[in-house]
């Protein structure tokens, strides 16, 4: 029994294989079909849009060059029109240039000229001024190196008299040290310091000193020893004063 439906099943299947295959393929045949229907209308498609823009690409193509040759032809135009008005009126506009111009320069050069010349005064007025406080300044110090020269120069004197006075001592001849000391304080009033009113102070000193042990000045001498102690400021009044009853 079993094997007889095993049979069965198998003669079943053998009949209806073909007919699905045949079935399949009836259906790969249809749709292939179908796929170059597809295929041959969208090339139909194509080929009509390309010639639309192949004719789209020729008009555009000369609306370009009629527009580049109605922008050539109008440019001509404008400069012809220019270059025949500009030639009319070249005469006229070219004298009055010319005046222009050449009233321009006049101008112009006048004021550089005016310009210049009054940079060059304010230079020379610089200069000037310049020079003068060089002068001033170089006068100045000369003035200044004069004086300080006259200051070694007097004090130099001053060393010399003193070491006079002290080979004067050394002689014993008290008149001549007495000349020495008024010799020595003239020195010290050349210079222009008050320091050495000390120093003056001193030498009076020795002065009122000589004269009160009897030493006396030279007849000839008198007037310039007045001259001298006249001359002294007030500060010395005291020791002039001493001086002056001693020699009387």
């Amino acid at each position: 029994m079993k094997e007889t439906m095993l049979a069965i099943i198998l003669l079943s299947l053998f009949l209806i294989s073909p007919l699905e295959a045949k079935d399949v393929q009836s259906i790969e045949n249809n749709n292939l079909d179908a796929t170059l229907s597809v295929l041959k209308e969208k090339n139909i498609r194509l080929e009509e849009q390309n010639k639309i823009l192949i004719h789209t690409s020729t008009e555009l193509r000369n609306s370009y060059y009629w527009a580049l040759g109605f922008s050539a032809t109008f440019l001509l135009l404008f400069l012809g029109v220019n270059i025949y008005f500009f030639r009319n009126r070249y005469n006229e506009d070219k004298e009055y240039l010319l005046k222009h111009v050449d009233s321009k320069l006049h101008e112009g050069a006048n004021e550089m000229r005016n310009y210049v010349s009054k940079q060059l005064h304010n230079l020379e007025s610089r200069l000037e001024k310049v020079s003068v406080k060089a002068v001033k300044q170089s006068i100045n110090d000369i003035n200044a190196k004069i004086n300080n020269l006259h200051s070694i120069i007097g004090m130099n004197k001053i060393d010399i008299i003193e070491l006079e006075i002290e080979q004067t001592k050394l002689s014993g001849v008290q008149a001549n040290v007495l000349r020495s000391y008024v010799d020595i304080i003239q020195e010290l009033r050349k210079l222009d310091n008050c320091g050495w009113d000390w120093k003056i102070s001193d030498y009076l000193s020795e002065v009122c000193e000589l004269l009160k042990e009897g030493v006396k000045f030279n007849s000839s001498e008198l007037p310039e020893v007045s001259s001298l102690l006249n001359g002294l400021p007030n500060q010395f009044d005291d020791i002039v004063y001493k001086i002056r009853n001693h020699m009387r």
